[in-house]
């Protein structure tokens, strides 16, 4: 078996064993809120240093 039919194997049996089923897609999803959460704190963060004393 080539190295690429070995590396395609183990990606499938990630992600069919994930601990939520359809894991690829969701683990998008779970990096997708996780940077929307990121810049919401960076927004508040940004906005105590930039206008101090509200």
């Amino acid at each position: 078996m080539p190295q690429t039919g070995i590396t395609t194997e183990a990606y499938r049996q990630f992600f069919e064993n994930g601990i939520i089923p359809i894991s690829e897609v969701s683990y998008q999803i779970l990096i997708l809120i996780i940077a929307i959460v990121a810049l919401w704190i960076a927004r508040r963060y940004g906005k105590k240093i930039l206008a101090p004393g509200t």
